[in-house]
This record gives C-alpha cells, sequence and structure tokens, in this order.
C-alpha cells in the first residue's frame, strides 16, 4: 500500500521524515488508500495545478503556520541523457547554441541540465577572461622588451 501524508495527501518516500508537500513530520505508520485523498472534515492545504507546480498559498489563511516544501525538481538525468547532451555540445555550432538554448530556457523537466548549461558559461567565462589577461601581460612584455632594444 502506498504511503500520504496524513495532514495533505502528498505521496511520501518510505524514508521520507517531514512531509515534502505541508513540511511537517511524518508518524511511521502514516498510510492512506491510493489517491490521497483527504478524508471527509480535513482541510486542504495544497493543490496540484495542470503545471505541476503546488501552489500553496491559493489555500492558505492568516492563521495557519507557514507550509515548508521543497520545489517539484522534474525528472532525473539518465545516463543516456548525459550522453546524448555530452555529444550535441561536441558539435561545434549546434551544440554552443543548444548550450545556450538549455542554460537560458532549459527543459523543466531536467533541471541539472540547465545549471550545468550555466556551469558551463561560467567556465567559459573565467578561460575567456584569463586569456585575455595572459595575453595582455604577454604582449606588455614583448612590447617593453622590443622598447629595450632586448631582441634586436
Amino acid at each position: 500500500m502506498a504511503q500520504f501524508c496524513e495532514h495533505c495527501g502528498t505521496p511520501l518516500h518510505m524514508t521520507d521524515q517531514f512531509c515534502p508537500g505541508c513540511g511537517r513530520p511524518v508518524a511511521s505508520g502514516e498510510t492512506r488508500p491510493s489517491g490521497g485523498a483527504a478524508a471527509a472534515g480535513e482541510k486542504k492545504t495544497g493543490y496540484q495545478s495542470a503545471g505541476g507546480q503546488k501552489d500553496w498559498d491559493a489555500f492558505r489563511s492568516a492563521g495557519d503556520p507557514p507550509v515548508y516544501y521543497a520545489p517539484e525538481t522534474g525528472r532525473e538525468m539518465t545516463v543516456g541523457n548525459w550522453i546524448v547532451t555530452l555529444l550535441i555540445t561536441c558539435i561545434p555550432i549546434a551544440g554552443f547554441i543548444m548550450l545556450i538554448v538549455w542554460a537560458v530556457g532549459g527543459s523543466p523537466k531536467f533541471p541539472a541540465r540547465r545549471n550545468w548549461a550555466i556551469a558551463q558559461f561560467v567556465i567559459m567565462a573565467v578561460f575567456i577572461a584569463l586569456g585575455i589577461v595572459l595575453t595582455a601581460i604577454a604582449g606588455f612584455s614583448l612590447a617593453s622588451m622590443m622598447n629595450s632594444g632586448t631582441l634586436s
């Protein structure tokens, strides 16, 4: 039998100590019939919208305690997804364009790919800045050697 939160009906993983939906502690024997529907008379603390994002504030009143929950993170990237991602980024122009698409737009299904693409741009910016600084240092050194007559 599936395990659901006693307070909000959110599905629970067997290792959860707190409900990811309402943040309340999970009793070890909490179970509810599949579907997680709230029993009659229970106050509903949130709903699942069509886009999959939980909108808790729509149901909270001013007297309710704050609701803490982890945001939905999407699907996990499999090894196959990562292989395809890396192969696409190896294609010279298309890979750079896809990196921009993943960093800016991204897919809500794979937030790890979006974060990875953003990290790639940060690393590129650091290396470009480092290259500019090293080129400037080498240029100034070469210019000073030419002016001092060391290379003539």
